[in-house]
């Protein structure tokens, strides 16, 4: 309430300077593009409010993953940033790639997965995603149901790695990055179920049909697809 009156029109005004003793200074003030449900640090350089939420939800249908992290940007900006984003050349944090072997892709801020034969001819998907609360903030999911919490990341892919160990070497070498499963065209089941995501997507291979249909599993918080496999 404060702040909104400091930054109420007047004539002659032309600054507000907020000093926040109580530190609350991590709560975001409302913009024009957040009240319309896009980043609140977009410049919208004078382009109508509506205009641009249109925009802003093309380049979120069109480009899954795409995350915004940069402060005082244009849309124009956006749309040239997420035209060259490749969600598939994202790599997994540098502390994941130091502690596992295993074929775990990056599912940008909503974790990292890994696809895994647990069963012959059946592809499972073990994801470690951040989950809301105090204290262990980072769940291990099988199946899109949750098995475990950790309060770190790497301790998460230890113990999937460490569960997927001791299902045997069969089910490890399936979890390998060079697993030769994954390097397979794309089943008519996988093509099916890119088809049907938002925003529709082509993969040369299984890993990266998987991949990329975690990826949209993820950002619209839907179950992961499991199309069987030959």
């Amino acid at each position: 309430q404060c702040i909104g009156r400091g930054t109420r029109l007047a004539p002659g005004k032309t600054d507000c300077l907020i000093l926040d003793f109580a530190d609350v200074s991590s709560l975001d003030l409302c913009t024009l593009p957040s009240l319309y449900g896009m980043p609140r640090q977009i410049d919208l350089q004078g382009e109508r409010a509506d205009d641009a939420k249109a925009r802003w939800d093309r380049i979120v249908f069109d480009h899954q993953g795409f995350e915004l992290e940069a402060a005082g940007i244009t849309l124009d900006e956006v749309q040239t940033r997420a035209a060259a984003f490749d969600p598939l050349t994202r790599d997994v944090d540098a502390e994941v790639r130091a502690l596992s072997a295993l074929g775990w892709v990056s599912l940008g801020k909503h974790g990292v997965c890994l696809h895994v034969h647990l069963r012959p001819g059946q592809v499972s998907e073990l994801a470690v995603r951040p989950v809301a609360g105090r204290g262990k903030r980072w769940g291990v999911f099988w199946e899109g149901q949750e098995r475990a919490r950790f309060s770190k990341l790497e301790d998460a892919v230890a113990a999937v790695d460490w569960e997927v160990e001791q299902k045997g070497p069969r089910t490890w070498q399936s979890a390998l990055p060079d697993a030769e499963w994954r390097k397979a065209q794309v089943t008519p089941a996988l093509r099916e179920a890119l088809d049907a995501v938002r925003s529709p997507r082509r993969a040369q291979t299984v890993g990266e049909a998987l991949h990329l249909l975690a990826l949209s599993a993820a950002v619209h918080r839907l179950a992961p697809a499991r199309p069987a496999l030959p």
